[in-house]
């Protein structure tokens, strides 16, 4: 879906170091003469120095409890809020540039998209935008790298993780209308030492704005890391991060800013069965530490996960993960785990397929004892009925519990439960496809 990049939900890991894992072992190729429409903008089949193309979609669902009839419409006196099924209709296009050189790559994507509840006619005129752009620079032993994003959207995610995007993008687990902005940004560079170990450092800066501005948060860490390879299939490293938030704690209340650190030592392994066969493994362990509304607290955190590809074109990935996690939902840090899998691939050149689920349990730094938990499922299956035309029909299952103690957003549900079934279209126009990109194998 062209919207997924858009409206998905803006958490970020301020504190995190990520695994430092051996480079991925390249899966084999896809099916010849793959159908485009299956990947847009994202396709490399035919990789050109300069590209740019549009896509235009159309998405109709049925949604068994849709927000809209919890947060936006009262109930009778005395019962309890409607919450039957309701419709969503959502129409969107995405431009997308990308310039690939020996040097330089550059990527930017702005996009729009226009939802529809049934449940709330007199919502409509209220879009959702946003855009996007990375770029790297790379000499021989040296890379630098800079990214950043906004987007606007008038309903409101309270708990996704950034790197699980659901078939249809944020729209699947919004649960109010409560406008707000997402923005983050980042810069890092990495450098290699010899053949076998390399360095990286880096910065990001984050946040979200509401409409009632006493809510809103912002966030900003710096990271660094060392890493030794050991031959193809093993690497070890280490790292460290340092974090400074702030939250706003509601009308009346003052902003409560708090500083939080991470270290951690982590590893990974890589095997390559077969051409086509290839698994890696990740792991972490290390301790956070946070000093929040001056009672500081301590946990020790780490990850582990796996990936597999099998076949030219299918892969399946599993992750845990304990961490610190900062969510604009919950208005300060919590202590969280997580579990996520997912599966993808595709069937021929025509058809494609994904399934995902995760699990998210956590509390809060200032309240230990009060547990929140969240589960999502989605699965979809694409369809390229022409070579820039394709369909596709998917299912998301979502629903989260916070304690009555949590302080949500205005119109956010203390529990939550839905189910989603959707089918979309979407158009992928290329405009321009020119060059041949250079690449340098030494400098990548």
């Amino acid at each position: 879906m062209l919207i997924r990049k858009v409206l998905v939900g803006s958490a970020v890991a301020v504190a995190g170091m990520g695994l430092a894992a051996p480079e991925a072992f390249a899966q084999g190729g896809p099916p010849a003469r793959p159908y485009r429409a299956l990947f847009g903008a994202d396709d490399m089949s035919r990789p050109a120095k300069h590209e740019l193309s549009l896509s235009l979609s159309f998405s109709g669902a049925l949604d068994n409890n849709a927000y809209a009839t919890q947060a936006a419409v009262p109930a009778e006196e005395g019962g309890e809020p409607d919450a039957g099924r309701s419709e969503l209709y959502t129409g969107g296009a995405q431009l997308a540039y990308t310039l690939r050189d020996r040097k330089v790559a550059f990527n930017a994507i702005g996009s729009a998209s226009y939802p529809y509840y049934s449940a709330l006619p007199e919502q409509a005129g209220s879009p959702a935008f946003g855009g996007s752009m990375n770029v790297s620079y790379a000499e021989r032993e040296s890379t630098f790298t800079a990214s950043g994003s906004y987007r606007y959207s008038p309903y409101y995610t309270p708990m996704l993780d950034a790197g699980y995007v659901p078939p249809a993008g944020g729209f699947d687990y919004s649960s109010a209308l409560l406008a707000n902005e997402a923005v983050a940004g980042g810069a890092g560079v990495s450098r290699r030492f010899g053949r076998s170990t390399s360095a990286a450092a880096g910065y990001t800066i984050s946040g979200t704005r509401f409409e009632d501005d006493s809510r809103s948060d912002a966030r900003q860490s710096v990271r660094g890391s060392v890493t030794r390879q050991f031959g193809r299939n093993v690497s070890i490293g280490g790292g460290y991060a340092y974090g400074r938030a702030r939250y706003g704690a509601g009308a009346g209340a003052d902003p409560v800013t708090y500083d939080s650190h991470g270290v951690d030592v982590n590893g990974g392994y890589a095997h390559r069965w077969s051409p086509s066969q290839s698994t890696s493994l990740s792991f972490g362990i290390g301790w956070s530490s946070v000093d929040y509304a001056d009672a500081p607290s301590s946990r020790w955190r780490g990850s582990a996960g796996v990936a597999h590809g099998f076949g030219p074109t299918w892969s399946v990935t599993a992750g845990y993960g304990r961490t610190l996690e900062y969510w604009s939902a919950t208005g300060e840090p919590t202590w969280t785990d997580s579990v996520t899998a997912s599966l993808n691939g595709r069937f021929n050149s025509r058809v494609s397929a994904s399934a995902g689920a995760a699990y998210y349990s956590g509390e809060r730094v200032s309240g230990p004892g009060a547990r929140f938990t969240s589960y999502s499922g989605s699965a979809q299956v694409q369809v390229a009925i022409s070579r820039n035309l394709a369909l596709s029909g998917g299912y998301v299952y979502y629903t989260y519990d916070y304690p009555a103690s949590y302080n949500l957003p205005a119109g956010v549900p203390n529990v939550f439960d839905r189910q989603r079934v959707m089918g979309s279209a979407t158009y992928w126009l290329p405009i321009v496809h020119a060059g041949r990109p250079r690449v340098d194998a030494e400098s990548r």
